[in-house]
């Protein structure tokens, strides 16, 4: 048990904490993989960038906020480009203390 003590920063809360980053990728992951098998039935779902929307977002994360990605490969993590500085993000979590997770929605093109 001493090892998942570890995973919590004496101080921090628990969303920015090791256990928090890691529980919410192993989240997106799944996420994913249950995209992907819906993309090999021919419904292809584009991921979203979400947000709280409230004054604790970040400018980057503002920026992102229920905008479809703008890298996105069948198979590949989704990957928003933040304008300012041209850096790639994603999926959520972009940030220590980061709040945002993903949406779908499906590409009817």
């Amino acid at each position: 048990m001493e090892w998942i003590k570890g995973l919590f920063k004496r101080g921090s809360t628990s969303r920015e904490s090791g256990l928090n980053k890691e529980l919410t990728n192993v989240h997106i992951e799944t996420e994913l993989a249950q995209v992907q098998e819906l993309n090999k039935t021919g419904v292809i779902m584009i991921p979203v960038w979400q947000t709280c929307n409230d004054s604790l977002v970040c400018d980057i994360c503002k920026s992102f906020h229920d905008k479809r990605a703008d890298i996105y490969e069948v198979g590949k993590r989704p990957k928003w480009i933040y304008k300012k500085t041209g850096k790639e993000y994603g999926p959520p979590l972009c940030h220590e203390g980061c709040r945002c997770w993903l949406n779908y929605e499906a590409d009817i093109n």
